[in-house]
């Protein structure tokens, strides 16, 4: 068989590896990753030897080099895109179908290992966790109130910009078994409460951590937590971000996390900041003092005991109440609504009425 006519390996536009079918007769992608640099590698050489044959036939051939060098750049290029993107990347996870709780789809879960230095926990970057728009489309559909009451185009926009927050995150599953709504549902919140907002990707944030349940923090006191923002990652309890999606009761810990990150970002440390969200908040602001002050102090069915600590609290858990008890807030505190609805640059009061 004519060298030109082999299956071929597609670098870019205009460069290609040819490969012979008796010797990989399953495709090149059923090779492992070392197997198809170890092919690369041979055809290279192979290519230095011909190219090395017809310049001493044509001495006077000045692209050959040229045309070498800009082969072999390309493959590099390949072979680090290969490794960068291949799944396989966070060696102590294995891929599964299903697991002990039927109620979650693929998911992964820990090696068995001897290795005593194997941590406790699942890490995922999200570069690697290459779900199609229907996986996440699916996800949301069944577990997402807030993604049901969107319009096919807001749906649209709302799994672009998910698939853009995740990519950009690592996940630290701290469990020995992690399932593919993990990710998703938790990048959800940060979606939705900033769904009207320019800047959705929280890069102050790179790293999610997500527990099976309450998780221990001992500093600067020891007790359990649903949920903390720290440093660069924010921590969510996995059993309490559920129940969240499952009961509109006025609490979500997700929203409640991706809030205190929000605000973080824009005010403190100002990292992809967005006009809109900065310039609205005084507004906001100004008004959530007089019903703090003169409402909430004084006991308010809408807001827990929690709420009164400090001011962070009451932004938080305000955000979890317009979102879960849109109406009630609407209701008992018009201006405090609308003075969100202006922050967020969304009315959640209407889309719902939009689907009773």
């Amino acid at each position: 068989m004519p060298q030109d006519s082999y299956p071929t390996i597609q670098l870019n536009d205009s460069t290609i590896i040819a490969y012979d079918p008796d010797l990989v007769p399953g495709g090149f992608d059923t090779l492992s990753l070392e197997a198809q640099k170890l092919y690369i590698r041979n055809a290279v050489e192979t290519h230095i030897r011909n190219r090395e044959t017809e310049q001493e036939a044509s001495p006077g051939d000045i692209f050959g080099p040229f045309v070498f060098v800009l082969l072999f750049a390309l493959v590099i290029l390949w072979i680090a895109k290969k490794i960068r993107d291949n799944p396989r990347v966070y060696d102590t996870v294995v891929k599964m179908d299903g697991g002990p709780n039927p109620e979650f789809g693929l998911g992964w879960r820990q090696k068995n290992t001897d290795d005593q230095s194997n941590p406790e926990y699942l890490t995922c970057p999200g570069k690697a966790l290459l779900f199609m728009p229907e996986e996440y489309a699916t996800i949301l559909a069944k577990y997402s109130p807030y993604y049901k009451l969107l319009t096919p185009p807001e749906k649209e926009k709302f799994i672009t910009r998910l698939m853009q927050f995740i990519s950009k995150k690592t996940f630290f599953i701290h469990a020995k078994e992690g399932y593919r709504e993990m990710p998703v549902l938790t990048s959800a919140c940060a979606i939705q409460l900033s769904f009207g907002l320019e800047k959705f990707e929280m890069p102050a944030y790179p790293h999610i951590h997500i527990y099976p349940e309450e998780f221990l923090r001992t500093n600067p006191d020891i007790c359990f937590l649903q949920g903390s923002v720290s440093g660069y990652s924010i921590y969510l309890s996995w059993k309490h971000l559920l129940q969240g999606d499952h009961h509109s009761d006025g609490q979500h810990v997700g929203l409640h996390e991706m809030a205190h990150a929000y605000h973080c970002q824009n005010f403190e440390k100002r990292v992809d900041f967005d006009d809109g969200f900065i310039k609205n908040f005084d507004q906001f602001y100004a008004i959530s003092q007089i019903i703090f002050d003169e409402k909430v102090k004084n006991g308010s069915k809408l807001y827990s005991v929690y709420a009164l600590k400090n001011f962070q609290e009451f932004w938080a858990e305000t955000i979890e109440i317009y979102f879960e008890k849109p109406h009630q807030l609407q209701k008992m505190f018009p201006e405090l609504y609308s003075s969100i609805s202006l922050l967020l640059n969304q009315d959640h009061a209407s889309r719902v009425a939009l689907t009773i």
